[in-house]
């Protein structure tokens, strides 16, 4: 975060308070963010052959797009990756913060893929407990472009 930008405070704020700062995936700078996973609403209406319920699963990927709050980590030293540093340190304005983490179980790595994947009727129909840790997955993938 920029030393003279709005959010600064709010961020120096949180470390007082030992606290993480949290984020959801309209402030990043990625445009597909939490899109690595798509919904063809046309084709998952004549999957599930019912409107109503094709309705509630768009509504229920939004509701949860909008919920789900994040951070990021990395194990990349400053001098390791300056392309990174330039985009999630505000163009090498803002500052680094180190962590010791203790509950690893908690972290989840981050996928590069060159397709996005689809969520179709098939999946949440036959294997609907697939469909949550999919949704979740959704999360951690992004483009390949971005895997520096």
């Amino acid at each position: 975060m920029p030393v003279d930008g709005n959010g600064f405070h709010d961020r120096i704020s949180t470390l007082k308070r030992n606290e993480l700062f949290l984020t959801n995936y309209k402030r990043m700078n990625d445009p597909y963010e939490f899109d690595g996973i798509y919904i063809t609403y046309d084709d998952l209406k004549k999957d599930i052959k019912n409107e109503a319920i094709a309705n509630e699963v768009k509504k229920c990927m939004d509701k949860t797009k909008d919920m789900v709050k994040f951070t990021s980590f990395t194990t990349n030293k400053y001098d390791e990756n300056l392309t990174m540093w330039a985009h999630y340190a505000s163009g090498h304005k803002g500052f680094c913060v180190e962590y010791e983490i203790i509950c690893k179980e908690l972290l989840w790595d981050v996928f590069y893929s060159k397709n996005r994947h689809e969520l179709n009727g098939n999946l949440i129909f036959s294997n609907p407990e697939k469909v949550i840790p999919f949704m979740l997955d959704n999360i951690c993938i992004k483009h390949e472009s971005w895997s520096y």
